[in-house]
């Protein structure tokens, strides 16, 4: 009688009889303190009706070395799953057990898992280091055990499929139909997800056709491969690649399907009849790799499907074949690592564009490793690169001569650095730009032009700015619609909602070389210019127009900001400062939104330095400089420029200009110790604007006079009137000023011992500078709500919003709030005094490294009452 040890391996009886436990073996191997791991591979094992083989599941009176050696001897698959620890090594013994099971599992089929961890033990490193060195089995990396069981569950089906018959024979490779699959001489990485969703295309019924589409150099090929690896069992007749690369013509396509099939010619039949007749009773897979320069083949490829029911087709293409029953699925980059993970190894090592970058430069230097001196430069390489996995694998293999950090620095012409990859590669895939050469060469000329011209937007662009900038003088939408088709434009939503249209800039920038090779460029760049100034004057309008719209309005700026930066560029290169200031005015909400003040200084220094300066223009881009110094608390250069802002406002009849420059100069004579000459100078301001129904400029006049008058000890008065700003503002929509009337309002009721209204004041001006994402207010927000949780008597959590705050102020460039600095001072001083040193430098140091959204959620859980919840929150 035949034992499950033999299952897979031995050969079957003509007609096996076998008993009902005879099933297939999965030897676990891990260090026994992973339990939930271990439970989710128990689990993922007994889904598929498989045997588990684990130590812990029937005490032996044995040995432990010979119980695993004998439970080995009777798998028939080995599963490691590895973590931190290496493993206790016995006495008689230079390998922990854990090591020694890996080594005894000899030429089973293994699946191996390693858990992503920045402190392994250095044996386990080792160990790792050795079964990648050997190249003999790859293994998957993941994050939580429930990530695991998903994984190896999807793994073993794959591998039953490839390794076992279910007769219990192991079909030779003549028989078995995945055997005709490539086998890649480098490990896949990452796309989990993505494998799971096209097998799931594949396995619906109504799904016959799957067209993987995108760029060159995204991937396509080897995703569809690695996804139907999974499904032979799925195919009695097979899965049969076909490449068509060499194929130079449509016609030519139905003979290279015979050819892969192995259908001889028949006399008297056609090729596409001689394929109908074959595949009509068969059930089979066809893989048709690289279809887009052959694009003109799809109705035969219909045809086929049309008349074999059995057959199913997936589809390798750059773009879709456009035929009824097809489904797509667009391929995109590999994940990007989370902007907030920093030099944390394992937040890095998160991102599948990291893993495939370490694993093709191990492959190029072997003595590489990632660590916290490159980490960083290799997360720029492949944001920079935005996940394209081919031009990251070509960064990988410059290892060999330069560090990851030049790599880094030359990848502004990436082009004609990423190059000579691996020669046995088709030609078109050794360099970036003859990846993308081969798409533009299957465009018409109408097409070119317009692709060319396209590479002049950073970050995107509209229908619209399109329509306008590329001249198209032919049907810019159905032009759009077969780049979009050909994976050289990507579609989307953008942040304000509205559609947009993006390059990867890798595209964008072989665009500009052809752009500058049909002498275009200059006209492109000066409509692209104006464009860009006209829609930053219109912004400013619909801002004025609804306070309510800000968040959409803002984000609407982010979307185009790279457009704004390039056209603010070009004015000033062409000596058009007068179009920059303008620019930098109409902007001037954006920047305290957003926080922008160092980008907005720098634009109208700039501007200040050119010749030949209108006096309007000098004026204006002074007013702009003073007020980013406001929101950069730089009351030096606020004296320095807005008195000659305001003159020179006034002397060209900008009254509402002049008053705008009024308000930080009446709260700066304040400071100085003028009170009374401040609040008038303020009270004027606020008249010019409510004069001229300026709403923002009534806001801003506002929230100032407020602060004014408590500078002045009449906190009860001043206490009034941000109450009354932040009703009227709160009426009216009006979310950034209110936001800093709020936090006004909560020093005072601090300062007053109003606690509870002081929690709502900042619980409302947090939600509402999260929604502006405005990281200065988001910083005076939680030093704020560290004065609240110090005085509800957790200090702890004062002392990590007051370092979450300082943290948020560095991203930005900004300093701390003039007016709030004295009573942040003091809370510092208290915070420490009532934790110690030490424990104060602790819980600051855990806030400095917290941003956004999880510094958001420590502040309003402190200020919601739960300060001893905030490191749980900020841990999280």
């Amino acid at each position: 009688m035949r034992t499950a040890v033999s299952l897979g391996r031995g050969v079957a009886p003509t007609t096996p009889i076998r008993t009902p436990d005879q099933r297939l073996r999965v030897f676990i191997s891990s260090t026994l303190d992973l339990l939930p791991e271990r439970r989710a591979a128990r689990a993922a094992v007994e889904r598929l009706h498989l045997a588990p083989v684990m130590f812990e599941l029937g005490a032996r009176p044995y040995p432990p070395r010979a119980l695993y050696r004998a439970y080995l001897e009777q798998s028939d698959v080995f599963v490691g799953i590895y973590a931190r620890r290496y493993g206790w090594t016995a006495p008689d013994q230079t390998v922990s057990g854990l090591e020694d099971e890996y080594a005894l599992s000899g030429d089973r089929p293994k699946l191996l898992y390693v858990e992503r961890a920045g402190d392994r033990e250095p044996p386990l490193d080792a160990l790792l280091e050795r079964i990648r060195q050997e190249d003999q089995t790859s293994y998957k990396e993941f994050d939580s055990a429930d990530e695991l069981g998903r994984v190896l569950e999807d793994d073993l089906a794959t591998l039953l499929s490839e390794h076992f018959d279910i007769s219990g024979a192991t079909p030779s490779r003549e028989e078995e139909p995945a055997s005709r699959l490539p086998v890649s001489s480098t490990s896949f990485v990452g796309r989990e997800d993505a494998i799971h969703e096209v097998r799931a295309l594949l396995c619906a019924g109504r799904a016959r056709l799957v067209t993987l589409t995108g760029p060159g150099g995204i991937g396509k090929t080897r995703l569809a491969f690695e996804a139907v690896r999974g499904l032979s069992c799925r195919y009695r007749d097979g899965i049969t690649p076909v490449f068509l690369e060499a194929v130079a013509y449509p016609e030519e396509v139905l003979g290279a399907m015979a050819e892969a099939l192995g259908v001889a010619d028949t006399p008297g039949l056609s090729r596409l009849e001689m394929l109908v007749a074959y595949l009509r009773d068969r059930r089979v897979l066809l893989v048709l790799d690289n279809f887009e320069h052959v694009i003109d083949a799809a109705p035969l490829v219909a045809k086929l499907l049309a008349t074999a029911r059995g057959l199913r087709v997936l589809v390798t293409s750059r773009e879709l074949l456009n035929v009824r029953g097809e489904h797509g699925y667009e391929v995109g980059p590999l994940k990007l690592p989370d902007p907030s993970c920093g030099c944390d190894l394992g937040a890095v090592l998160g991102s599948e564009s990291v893993r495939l970058f370490r694993d093709r430069a191990c492959a190029a230097l072997p003595g590489f490793a990632l660590d916290e001196q490159n980490a960083a430069a290799v997360v720029e390489i492949c944001r920079r690169l935005e996940g394209l996995p081919l031009a990251i694998e070509l960064a990988a293999a410059r290892i060999r001569m330069l560090r990851a950090c030049e790599i880094a620095s030359r990848l502004d012409r990436r082009l004609g650095f990423l190059v000579h990859g691996p020669r046995d590669l088709p030609e078109r895939q050794r360099t970036l730009r003859a990846t993308i050469a081969w798409s533009h060469g299957l465009l018409s000329q109408e097409e070119r032009r317009i692709f060319s011209r396209l590479g002049v937007f950073r970050g995107g662009f509209t229908l619209d700015a399109a329509d306008v900038v590329c001249e198209p003088n032919c049907d810019l939408l159905q032009v759009l619609s077969s780049l979009l088709d050909k994976s050289l434009v990507r579609g989307g939503d953008g942040r304000a909602g509205s559609v947009r249209f993006t390059m990867l800039e890798s595209i964008r920038e072989f665009a500009l070389e052809q752009l500058g090779a049909a002498g275009d460029e200059e006209p492109v760049r000066r409509r692209h210019a104006a464009w860009f100034r006209e829609w930053v004057e219109q912004w400013w309008l619909a801002f004025e127009r609804d306070l309510s719209r800000e968040p959409e309005l803002a984000a609407s700026v982010s979307d185009e900001l790279d457009n704004v930066r390039a056209a603010v560029r070009w004015h000033l290169d062409a000596h058009q400062p007068g179009a920059a200031a303008a620019m930098g005015l109409a902007l001037w909400p954006f920047w305290w939104i957003r926080s922008h003040f160092t980008e907005a200084r720098s634009w109208m220094e700039e501007v200040l330095r050119s010749e030949g300066l209108a006096p309007r223009d000098r004026a204006t881009a002074q007013l702009v400089i003073g007020l980013a110094a406001v929101g950069q608390n730089d009351y030096a250069a606020v004296a320095r420029t807005l008195p000659a802002a305001r003159a020179g406002l006034l002397e060209v009849g900008d009254e509402i200009g002049a008053a705008i420059a009024s308000v930080p100069l009446g709260l700066g004579r304040c400071l100085a110790g003028d009170a009374a000459g401040g609040e008038t100078a303020i009270r004027e301001a606020l008249e010019t604007f409510e004069r001229s129904r300026h709403p923002f400029g009534v806001c801003f006049a506002l929230i100032v006079l407020g602060r004014v008058l408590m500078l002045q000890g009449r906190l009860e008065d001043g206490i009034a009137a941000d109450e009354s700003a932040a009703a009227r503002m709160r009426s009216k929509g009006e979310l950034m000023i209110r936001s800093l009337s709020l936090l006004s309002l909560a020093w005072a009721y601090v300062g007053k011992a109003r606690l509870e209204r002081a929690a709502a004041a900042v619980d409302e001006a947090l939600a509402v500078l999260a929604s502006l994402q405005n990281p200065e207010g988001i910083a005076r927000a939680l030093d704020v709500a560290g004065a609240v949780a110090f005085e509800r008597g957790v200090a702890r959590t004062a002392a990590l919003l007051l370092g979450a705050a300082e943290g948020t102020r560095r991203s930005v460039g900004a300093r701390p709030w003039l007016l709030d600095d004295p009573a942040r001072s003091r809370l510092t001083a208290d915070a420490r005094a009532a934790l110690g040193a030490a424990a104060f430098e602790a819980a600051h140091a855990e806030g400095l490294v917290l941003r956004g959204a999880r510094a958001v959620a420590v502040g309003r859980a402190a200020i919601a009452g739960a300060g001893a919840a905030g490191s749980q929150v900020a841990a999280g």
